[in-house]
């Protein structure tokens, strides 16, 4: 193997496929780059057996092979490289080369026939999505997906197709977020993204202007640029019925503005962390006010008479965090909230937009 390439190039590609590498695998090629010079691209690939990470770079190749080598090494290594281009060559011993101006290298790497088999989805769905528009769904849904994996199936994003949408679902049991985006999927899709796969994904996809490849299979998903490949293991297991959750009507709506309210809810969760971000809202025709009370700290009451209300009269106790989340991704300047009772599921909408929402449990007064 012997190519010459970019070294911001070749640095980059590192950087992108060094998600994938968890650091504490025993197997020690899982730590590695895989290395391979094939057809006329330079591929990198890595993998924790869960999500695999591929990348294909141009260069001047001289020669075909593989090695792989470790990528927090060879990562470090090319961003401390002053060259524009850097020359690499496999010696024997499984030995990398790198010659660039001023610098002379060797790296001890492992067989290329011991790395894993990055997998194929030669079968699945496929359909493509403006990487602009999931992006914002990540971000809207994502956070809202268990921290933990005592539910797995809970722990990822819930892809579902309906018609002409594809539609994304999170939920901890505690809060659930939804949201509708446009594509034609072709085939009925139902699959569980790991919440970390998601997380990776929106790290990578402000690189790209293009649109993003999706393909899905019984088992795993691929999501695809013209030089980048992630394919993930899906979750295993059946998604719960969100949609039995979601009110059909309310008692009571307030409109209120989103930055506001999340002034507000920031100011009186000082007072509130002690309690276990406990505040309650009081809400009357003629305003809301927002109250936090701790015997460590004191207590903060905070009203506000710029609202719009449509029912009864209601007090009901929230995780601050979890309005505050919702909140931070509504994407509007205008929010409204649909109550029930103080012990029913709240729904949280953008105002003018039909195609997002959240859910919110109350805590128990």
């Amino acid at each position: 193997m012997k190519f010459t390439c970019s070294q911001k190039d070749f640095k980059d590609a590192l950087s992108l496929v060094n998600r994938a590498v968890s650091g504490r695998s025993t197997l020690p090629v899982l730590n590695n780059v895989l290395i391979e010079v094939k057809g006329g691209k330079i591929k990198l690939s890595t993998t924790n057996l869960e999500v695999a990470i591929t990348h294909w770079l141009e260069g001047e190749i001289e020669n075909e092979g593989s090695v792989t080598v470790p990528v927090k090494l060879i990562s470090q290594y090319i961003s401390l490289l002053n060259s524009e281009k850097v020359k690499i060559e496999l010696l024997e011993g499984e030995t990398l080369h790198l010659k660039s101006e001023g610098s002379d290298t060797k790296i001890k790497g492992i067989s290329a026939d011991e790395f894993p088999m990055i997998p194929q989805l030669d079968e699945g769905d496929e359909f493509t999505v403006a990487t602009s528009v999931l992006y914002e769904a990540i971000k809207q849904v994502g956070f809202a997906a268990a921290m933990d994996e005592a539910r797995p199936v809970l722990a990822g994003v819930y892809f579902t197709s309906q018609k002409d949408k594809l539609i994304l679902v999170a939920t901890d049991s505690y809060r659930l977020a939804e949201k509708k985006i446009e594509v034609k999927t072709g085939k009925e899709v139902k699959a569980v993204v790991p919440s970390k796969t998601m997380a990776e994904l929106a790290r990578v996809i402000p690189q790209y202007e293009e649109n993003l490849n999706i393909k899905v299979s019984n088992n795993q998903i691929m999501f695809k640029f013209s030089n980048l490949q992630i394919i993930s293991r899906l979750i295993d297991g059946q998604y719960p019925p969100y949609e039995q959750i979601i009110p059909s009507s309310a008692k009571l709506k307030l409109t209120i503005n989103t930055e506001l309210l999340s002034q507000v809810l920031k100011r009186v969760n000082l007072f509130a962390e002690e309690g276990g971000h406990n505040v309650k809202l009081k809400i009357k025709n003629k305003g809301l006010e927002v109250v936090a009370d701790t015997d460590q700290i004191g207590n903060e009451i905070a009203s506000i008479t710029d609202i719009k209300t449509e029912g009864d009269s209601l007090e009901i106790a929230f995780n601050a965090i979890y309005l505050l989340e919702a909140l931070a991704n509504m994407g509007s300047e205008e929010v409204k909230l649909e109550f029930n009772t103080e012990t029913s599921p709240t729904l949280i909408r953008p105002v003018g937009k039909e195609d997002h929402l959240h859910i919110v449990m109350p805590l128990k007064a």
